[in-house]
């Protein structure tokens, strides 16, 4: 309920700052509705990964929709709201959905307290136990390089696509049939790995993601803008959904799950504020499209390496608990 009342507060706010106020924009978009969103984003993974065990990565596909879900629908509303209602007014109509659909959540996210073995125990940060946890260090090393070139094609489609001949609203759909296709790759690909195993699906998205990643720069047309977009939103979409599932399998209790995702969220966050820094740089005034494509694809090239060290890492566990055992020979690993 705090990170819902403060990305509200925040959001509301933001629709009466001028747009030439850029610290207090920064103040309330960029930090307090951050951290909003991380109070509420980790929470409600976690509370789904708590009620299902065969079918974690579907459960988790479905939840990770709401994402390209919002990211179908809020553009379009702010598309259709700022030439009647101006950008403020805009704002505040998509924070009284938000408010709504929050309300909602809020009611329905209940956590469970207790599980077959009794009473379920507080959460404990043992950070000694993570660092330790050659597979969960290579995960989050992997995370944090990716969350630096994953959003690329996202933040640019749309100006790609007019900039290789696309009209703007071809290139501004482009955008929608990213998360469209977004939507389908996490919740198929998320049902796969509940037969195949979590990180046995994520090595070759990763490998997907790579290849749409080094291929955008190759874009030319609104036929290949389209084409790319729905690759890059299936892939992708699968990888942010899959991620969360193959963090949480790494731990070793129930009670662990939330910690060592949310604690590798926390970390790649970092990552994420500089990575439209970085991309901005590499791109230039002269939009030169090939630098930043092939660092972004050399970049994700390496998290599928470490994903595939994660992977190979536990695959050669030797001494194992038994609940470990049967944690990782259920519907995860192996």
């Amino acid at each position: 309920m705090a990170g819902s009342g403060l990305f509200l507060t925040c959001l509301f706010l933001l629709s009466f700052v001028a747009e030439e106020q850029f610290g207090l924009v920064f103040l309330c978009q960029g930090i307090g509705m951050g951290i909003g969103v991380g109070l509420v984003f980790v929470p409600s993974a976690t509370v789904a990964l708590a009620y299902f065990r065969r079918w974690r990565g579907l459960a988790l596909g479905i939840v990770m929709s709401g994402g390209p879900f919002g990211d179908m629908i809020f553009p379009l509303i702010l598309r259709s709201c700022i030439p009647h209602r101006g950008l403020s007014g805009a704002i505040r109509v998509t924070a009284y959905i938000i408010f709504a659909a929050l309300f909602i959540a809020t009611g329905l996210l209940i956590l469970p307290l207790r599980t077959d073995r009794g009473k379920l125990p507080l959460p404990q940060l043992q950070l000694i136990k993570y660092s330790s946890d050659m597979c969960y260090i290579y995960a989050g090393l992997g995370t944090s390089v990716a969350m630096l070139v994953i959003f690329f094609p996202s933040m640019y489609l749309e100006l790609l696509g007019v900039e290789r001949g696309a009209d703007p609203i071809t290139s501004f759909n482009s955008g929608i049939v990213s998360s469209l296709t977004g939507i389908i790759g996490g919740v198929l690909l998320g049902f796969i790995s509940d037969s195949y195993g979590v990180w046995n699906v994520m090595i070759p998205v990763s490998g997907g993601v790579t290849l749409t990643l080094f291929t955008m720069c190759a874009v030319q047309g609104p036929k290949s803008l389209i084409a790319h977009s729905i690759f890059y939103g299936f892939f992708s979409g699968a990888w942010l959904s899959l991620l969360v599932t193959a963090l949480s399998s790494l731990a070793t209790k129930m009670e662990e799950m939330g910690t060592r995702v949310g604690l590798v969220l926390t970390g790649s966050s970092v990552f994420v504020l500089f990575s439209f820094a970085l991309q901005d740089a590499l791109l230039g005034t002269r939009f030169n499209w090939i630098t930043p494509s092939v660092f972004a694809g050399f970049l994700f090239l390496g998290v599928t390496v470490l994903a595939f060290l994660s992977r190979a890492k536990l695959g050669a566990a030797k001494a194992l608990t038994g609940e470990r055992k049967r944690y990782i020979k259920g519907y995860y690993i192996l």
